[in-house]
This record gives structure tokens, C-alpha cells and sequence, in this order.
């Protein structure tokens, strides 16, 4: 288990130089670094992991937590063991994905250039050669395809393969659809704000 006090590890981020409110990450820059409660054995700042470049009030929008390597100032995923995967996170991130994939440009010309049937949603952290199938771990979902439209209703999570950080690193979509998830993330960090201001 972990457990740090907030003033240790605003004092171990001050001391690595960490002096921003969030970093963002140099080796995938789609993702965020958010100082986290919490350290690892080795007294290095824990980092809770978003697409957002504020701290997440909603549990959902957080990929999970890995330390902070002291030399590179970046989320340290070696081995990918160290990264902690939020529960809630995948469930949600697949319903966004969902929502979204009839409208991608890059779905969109899968579809048109492969007629009817089954295309794979492939994770772009390590895209497959030219006509190969992508590694389990790196397909987000299956849809169908029919006469170049995408058949919404028919598409399946990947998440039984599926890895949310793997040894190429945390997901990575098309602009235009990592554009969208990040849209309703912002989504439910408004409804969240609109809640505590209810209060």
C-alpha cells in the first residue's frame, strides 16, 4: 500500500524541481502528469495519469498512477508493472470511443477502403504493418461495416486484451477522435464543478 501526506510529496516534487502544477509528458505527449498522494519504496513522487492538463475531479478520467522518474521528468513505466490502472477508467474511455467512432475520419476511410465486414479499432502506440491484424493488447474494439458506414451497434470493447498502458505506453488515438474523448472528459469535470457548486 502506499500512503505519503501531501506536504511529503510537495516536498519531493520541489526537490526533483517540479515546480508546475501538472507536466506534460515528453516520451507521449498525449497524457498529463498530476501530482499524486501517494509514493513508491523509492520515495519517488507518485503522478496520477490524464488526458487533461488540470487535476481530474472526476474518478473516471484518470488512466491511473505511476511514478515520476527524477532524470527524465517523465511518467517511468519500466517495467509497465509500476503503472496502477484505474478501474473506472477503461469502461468509460471505451463509451467515449463509442459514442464518437461513426464520425472518425480514420474509421471512416478503414471502412471505405475495406468493403464489408469487420475492421479492428487499433491503438496507435504501435501501429501493425500494412495489412496486419494489431497485437490483442493494442486492439481497443471491433466494429462492423457495411456499405461504409459504421454499424455503431455492433462494436465490441477489446477490453478482455485490451492493456490501458503496455510496454509502448498509454493509449494513443487519431487526433480527431483523442480530440473527442478529451471533449467529454472536460464534459464530466464541468457536471462535477456544477455539483459542488449545488452543494
Amino acid at each position: 500500500m502506499f500512503s505519503i501526506s501531501r506536504t511529503r510529496i510537495a516536498s519531493s516534487a520541489t526537490r526533483l524541481g517540479f515546480q508546475a502544477r501538472f507536466l506534460q509528458s515528453k516520451k507521449y505527449p498525449q497524457i498529463y502528469l498530476h501530482p499524486e498522494e501517494a509514493a513508491v519504496a523509492t520515495d519517488k513522487p507518485m503522478m496520477s495519469v490524464t488526458f487533461l492538463s488540470k487535476p481530474s475531479m472526476h474518478p473516471d478520467n484518470t488512466l491511473g498512477w505511476a511514478p515520476l522518474d527524477s532524470k527524465t521528468q517523465d511518467i517511468d513505466l519500466s517495467p509497465v508493472s509500476k503503472f496502477q490502472e484505474n478501474p473506472s477508467f477503461l469502461p468509460r474511455f471505451q463509451s467515449h470511443i463509442r459514442t464518437h467512432l461513426p464520425q472518425d475520419p480514420t474509421t471512416l476511410a478503414t471502412a471505405s477502403s475495406n468493403g464489408d465486414g469487420w475492421i479492428h479499432i487499433a491503438d496507435e502506440r504501435n501501429p501493425p504493418p500494412y495489412g496486419r491484424i494489431p497485437y490483442p493488447e493494442d486492439i481497443v474494439g471491433t466494429v462492423r461495416v457495411e456499405g461504409g458506414e459504421v454499424k455503431v451497434e455492433t462494436y465490441e470493447s477489446g477490453d478482455q486484451a485490451y492493456r490501458v498502458v503496455s510496454a509502448n505506453g498509454p493509449p494513443k488515438l487519431g487526433k480527431w477522435l483523442h480530440g473527442k474523448v478529451v471533449e467529454e472528459m472536460e464534459k464530466l469535470e464541468g457536471e462535477m464543478g456544477v455539483g459542488k457548486q449545488l452543494k
